[in-house]
């Protein structure tokens, strides 16, 4: 009775696996069968495999276990993700009535066996190339096991002990895992940015795909931003001409008809601000004006327009780079303070050689490029330019054109300026009315104060001249 007893565990134990090893490709069948993991009666096909081998539930959710394994590891050793990836694995995992538990065993299961047999032919060094197709297709397999284990709704302990038995698997960090594992997931969404823009006039895009696309691949809301400013930024340049390494005028470029109409439409679908969008705008948009209005400024300068002539130019090149005002003014501001500021650097060249010839000559030449500016930004009507030495020759101001210059250096250009005019009046010794207003043209231009001027006064003509001015 012994014997046959233990004949008879055999010979179940026989049938047993004779049945596990049928069954196995009989579910990988049935899902072919099927039509595939999408079909509607492939999860209804597998349970028949289950009742027609006799199998019972723990032996067969061990064979689905397999199954998943197996087709996961396939998936991944193409190198190359695809987003139907992610929809695929979670069918099968459905078909096969795995529960988040079960996942999670054969996500780790299957990294063990992949890392193995990937390790028998490639080298650690071929592995830390993240060009390397091997690399990729870990990569892809840590990318397919976060969403898995994200879409499955774990908490964030579960999600943490499953992902970091993944990424041991593998020989790495759970935090270089997720690394790796948003370096798969941008690709992805960048694609989906770029179809956003092609297809933004057919109202097939908005917001809301966004959303379920970044919730789909796992992109944070602040990797999300960073490639929706980006994005915003592509189609600008795309937009004013710039997408291209021909060598190109900047002065010529502009925006077509058209273009912030469509600068809106996907500034709302990216969800961005108007500070942000404006901001991008302006960045593109800066090189462009200053390209305009500096040669502008400088035909101005050198008599060739006159002032009405150079802010039509300019503002017409508001409107072809659909600057707002307040834009305006800030690039405006920028353009007095070049303008004028490298005459002064220029100026200053001469100084340091004590050439107050020239170092005079230079700062006529300047008080002039600052009655053209002055001019200039007055037509526009702006509040902002009323006082424009206020704005512009305050030393300490934002917006100075003066203030690149030491206070030293910016005192020794008015003493040589003073001198220099003291020494083109008739007598030489003195300053007439005409030298004196231009002797205080320069003091405010340089931002010097009262009590210097009083002080560079006294010992250039004395107490006496003093009384005499205050007379």
């Amino acid at each position: 009775a012994g014997i046959s007893g233990v004949a008879g565990i055999i010979g179940k134990s026989r049938i047993d696996a004779a049945a596990e090893a049928a069954a196995k490709p009989a579910i990988a069948r049935a899902i072919i069968e099927a039509g595939g993991v999408d079909s509607d009666s492939v999860a209804s096909e597998i349970a028949l495999v289950k009742d027609d081998f006799g199998v019972d539930d723990e032996d067969f959710a061990s064979m689905c276990s397999d199954v998943y394994q197996r087709y996961l590891i396939g998936m991944v050793k193409n190198p190359i993700a695809k987003t139907g990836d992610l929809k695929e694995l979670s069918q099968l995992r459905s078909a096969l009535g795995m529960d988040n538990l079960a996942a999670g065993e054969a996500h780790a299961s299957a990294a063990r066996e992949f890392y193995r047999q990937t390790c028998l032919f490639t080298p650690e060094e071929d592995l830390d190339d993240p060009d390397h197709p091997d690399r990729m297709s870990i990569d892809k397999f840590l990318f397919l096991s976060e969403r898995a284990f994200r879409q499955a709704g774990e908490t964030d302990e579960a999600f943490k002990f499953e992902m970091s038995r993944v990424a041991k698997a593998f020989g790495i960090t759970m935090d270089e895992a997720l690394d790796r594992v948003a370096d798969v997931a941008e690709p992805f969404y960048r694609r989906a940015l770029a179809s956003t823009r092609s297809k933004l006039e057919t109202g097939q895009v908005s917001s809301d795909m966004l959303r379920r696309a970044r919730k789909s691949l796992g992109i944070d809301d602040v990797t999300a931003t960073d490639l929706h400013v980006s994005t915003f930024n592509d189609e600008i340049k795309e937009l004013l001409g710039k997408d291209t390494e021909e060598e190109l005028d900047p002065a010529s470029l502009k925006f077509p008809e058209g273009a912030m109409d469509r600068l809106n439409k996907l500034k709302d679908v990216l969800g961005l601000t108007d500070e942000e969008a404006d901001y991008e705008i302006q960045n593109e948009a800066t090189e462009l004006f200053q390209a305009k209005a500096l040669s502008t400024m400088e035909e101005a300068f050198a008599g060739l327009v006159d002032a009405s002539a150079a802010w039509e130019a300019m503002s017409t090149r508001q409107s072809e780079l659909c600057l707002k005002d307040s834009q305006m003014k800030t690039l405006l501001s920028s353009m007095v303070m070049q303008s004028l500021g490298k005459p002064l650097e220029e100026t200053m060249t001469f100084a340091k050689v004590n050439n107050e010839a020239a170092t005079y000559d230079k700062l006529v030449d300047c008080l002039n490029a600052k009655e053209t500016c002055k001019a200039v930004l007055g037509l526009s009507g702006w509040s902002e330019f009323d006082d424009f030495d206020a704005k512009f020759f305050d030393p300490w101001a934002p917006d100075s054109a003066c203030g690149f210059l030491s206070p030293d250096k910016r005192l020794t250009l008015y003493r040589m300026f003073l001198r220099r005019s003291v020494i083109k009046s008739e007598s030489k010794k003195e300053l007439t009315d005409e030298l004196y207003e231009k002797v205080m043209e320069v003091k405010g231009m340089l931002g010097i104060t009262d009590e210097q001027v009083e002080e560079e006064m006294k010992a250039q003509f004395g107490p006496e001249l003093m009384k005499a001015l205050q007379v």
